[in-house]
C-alpha cells in the first residue's frame, strides 16, 4: 500500500498538541495547576484575614501558567518548528511493505523495519508512527480516503509492531 500526505500548519500544530497532551508531564502539570488553583480558592473562601494579597495573586498566576501557559508555549513552538523545518512541509509518500515502512519526501528517504518501530498510536485525527519515543511520523486521517484509512489500519494491525493502539 502506498499513499502520500502533505502536512499543513494546522495538521502539524494539532499533531504536536496531541502528542503533548498524551505525555505524563503535561497531565501532571495540569493536575498541579488545578490543585494550586483550588487551594487558592479554598484559602480565599475560608474568610481568613489576608495579610499578603500578593500570595493569592501569585497562586492564581502560577495555576494559570501550569494549566494554560505550557500548552500555549508548545503551540507557539510548533508553529515556529513548522516554519523553520522545510522537510515537514514536503509531500511525503509512505509505502507499507511486508517487513519495512518506506518513507520518501522530496529531500529524504527512510526505511524502517516494523519490528524496530517504537509504537503506532491512532487518535481521532491522526495516526502516529513512532520511530523512537522522541521521533514520530504523523499521518492526518483527514487526508486519507475512507478506503485508504481502512486498508491502512488492516495492514498496520497485521505488522510485527512492538506496541500498537488502533481505534476500533
Amino acid at each position: 500500500m502506498t499513499f502520500s500526505i502533505k502536512l499543513s500548519l494546522e495538521d502539524f500544530r494539532k499533531a504536536i498538541m496531541a502528542t503533548y497532551r498524551r505525555q505524563r508531564f503535561s497531565k501532571g502539570l495540569t493536575i498541579i495547576g488545578i490543585l494550586i488553583f483550588f487551594s487558592a480558592v479554598v484559602e480565599l473562601l475560608a474568610g481568613r484575614e489576608v495579610s499578603n494579597p500578593f500570595g493569592f495573586v501569585f497562586l492564581f498566576v502560577l495555576s494559570f501558567a501550569f494549566i494554560f501557559g505550557m500548552p500555549l508555549l508548545v503551540r507557539a513552538q510548533a508553529v515556529r518548528a513548522y516554519a523553520t523545518n522545510p522537510q515537514v512541509q514536503e509531500t511525503i509518500s509512505y509505502t507499507l511493505g511486508e517487513d519495512t515502512l518506506q518513507i520518501q519526501g522530496e529531500s529524504f528517504n527512510a526505511t524502517h523495519y516494523w519490528k524496530k518501530l517504537d509504537q503506532v498510536v491512532e487518535t481521532k485525527q491522526h495516526i502516529f508512527i513512532y520511530q523512537t519515543a522522541q521521533q514520530v511520523h504523523v499521518i492526518p486521517k483527514a487526508q486519507l480516503s475512507g478506503s485508504e484509512l481502512a486498508q491502512l489500519k488492516i495492514e498496520l494491525s497485521e505488522k510485527d509492531i512492538p506496541k500498537i493502539q488502533l481505534l476500533k
